[in-house]
């Protein structure tokens, strides 16, 4: 029997249509088994052991077989999404299951304001919100302090941009504030790129750049904005000098006490909330008596830590990290920032009637001025030492030189840039810096003694240590503190080891 001719193309065909058969059934197989058994899973399944396991370890056996599936509930499975109040969903939580976990250190050592059960972690830490598969997932991902904190210090940046874009950003996906006099939502220039609370300057420190007297911005500030600075220093940056002085804070009220049951600290922790500025109520400190520059602008630390840093050379041109600093200060203050004191019921715990109540206080027009009041001591001299704060040099002297240096500190805006904690914030940390070995800009070392901290203090471009830059700390505190004030806030350095 004759072959057909066409035998030979018949045979090709069915040999395409074998292979292209069995590569899509390997195709499907493999679809099949990837959707089955996605790669989340694993490290789900890993997340879930890692729990059992410190369960185990801490003696929480029912727990432990919780996590291992081994007991009558079992932990979720699969794509586990959050609905943020912006409407976006992010999907984090399928690999990284301990939310109660999560939560908790992020509460803590974060900010109690941002439970990650609202705001989920992209906010912050970037990433793909929606992506299942770790490389995309963590794409662009910011891991570490220091890398959420670059884009607002690098020379290559937007530095501006980028902390305006992160509380934006943050306003997006907060749930709806519920207060009718509120913007929609909260403000959040009080935190920084990092999601923790920023730090206070303090007025000093504000005021060693803005003052009229100082003469360093004239070429930037008109007399409306000196007048606007004179006319607050006069009265609101003293109004705590007032509220100090009144009846019901010196002796709140027992039966008001009694009616909201309240302890005598908490009464008074509610008018420093408004009559001072920094104020934490966790601490019950506060940096400035007084409604002084940063309880409308915001905390100072981005924009300090933006002008400090100056002009420096790139490849590309000079990067003027003042102007980053100017760009964030414009951004006029927020009316929920406002409200926050400024509406009708701050007052509802103090007495109403009487010579010395609220009906009485509100018609006097008592709050709109008080240029009675002795003015504030001005910057010049010593801020602590004998000739302001103390009554003679043997007192001063025989005060606890720690404690004082601490004051002087505090007052001369000091620890807004130095951390006492072994953290880094604008300039290095004081704890462990007596006695260590600094490595300077030069790539020279040299040992923190009480010569080098002095003349880091009196002149601080003499010494750039390495990581850190020429302009970043101001000067002119030779003529602000006296030789007293340094040798305390000396003292005061070496006992942070």
């Amino acid at each position: 029997m004759n072959k057909p001719l066409n035998d030979g193309l018949d045979r090709k065909v069915d040999s395409w249509f074998t292979i292209s058969s069995l590569f899509l059934v390997l195709l499907v197989g493999g679809l099949i088994y990837k959707e089955m058994n996605p790669p989340y899973r694993v490290y789900q399944d890993e997340a879930y052991l890692a729990l059992a396991l410190a369960e185990e370890s801490a003696g929480n056996s029912e727990l432990a077989a919780y996590y291992r599936g081994e007991a009558e509930g079992k932990p979720p499975r699969g794509i586990r999404q959050l609905f943020l109040a912006s409407g976006e969903v992010e999907r984090c939580g399928s690999c990284h299951v301990d939310d109660s976990g999560l939560e908790s250190w992020h509460l803590e050592n974060v900010n109690p304001r941002f439970p990650t059960s609202f705001f989920g972690c992209t906010v912050c830490h970037g990433g793909d919100r929606m992506a299942l598969e770790i490389h995309r997932a963590h794409h662009g991902l910011k891991k570490s302090v220091a890398e959420m904190e670059a884009p607002l210090w690098d020379s290559h940046s937007e530095n501006a941009a980028a902390i305006i874009s992160f509380w934006n950003r943050l306003r997006e996906v907060s749930p709806p504030l519920s207060n009718p006099l509120a913007e929609s939502q909260p403000d959040y220039r009080d935190v920084s790129i990092t999601g923790k609370p920023m730090g206070t300057f303090g007025v000093a420190v504000c005021l060693s750049c803005h003052a009229r007297s100082t003469g360093l911005t004239e070429h930037i500030y008109s007399e409306r904005t000196w007048d606007h600075i004179d006319r607050w220093s006069e009265s609101k940056f003293e109004s705590f000098r007032v509220v100090e002085k009144e009846p019901d804070y010196l002796t709140p009220p027992a039966e008001i006490l009694l009616a909201r049951g309240l302890s005598e600290e908490a009464y008074r922790a509610n008018c420093k909330g408004c009559h001072t500025t920094g104020y934490d109520s966790a601490t019950d400190t506060y940096r400035d008596g007084g409604v002084t520059c940063e309880a409308c602008h915001g905390p100072g630390e981005v924009f300090a830590g933006l002008m400090m840093r100056g002009t420096v050379p790139t490849k590309t041109g000079p990067h003027s990290f003042q102007g980053e600093g100017a760009l964030v200060a414009r951004i006029s203050a927020d009316r929920n920032v406002c409200i926050t004191c400024h509406n009708p019921n701050r007052h509802e715990l103090r007495p109403t009637e009487g010579e010395r109540g609220e009906h009485a206080r509100l018609a006097s027009r008592r709050y709109e001025a008080m240029n009675h009041l002795e003015p504030l001591p001005p910057l010049e001299g010593a801020i602590l030492g004998p000739a302001q704060g103390y009554e003679s040099e043997e007192l001063f002297e025989a005060q606890d030189l720690e404690a004082v240096g601490q004051a002087i500190a505090e007052k001369a805006g000091c620890l807004a840039c130095h951390s006492i904690t072994g953290i880094r914030v604008v300039g290095p940390t004081w704890k462990g810096l007596y006695g260590s070995e600094r490595i300077l800009s030069d790539g020279t070392v040299v040992v923190a003694d009480e010569q080098y901290m002095l003349e880091s203090i009196l002149e601080p471009m003499a010494k750039v240590a390495q990581g850190y830059f020429a302009g970043m700390m101001p000067g002119g505190f030779e003529k602000t503190l006296s030789e007293e004030d340094l040798q305390a806030i000396i003292a005061y350095m070496k006992s942070l080891q």
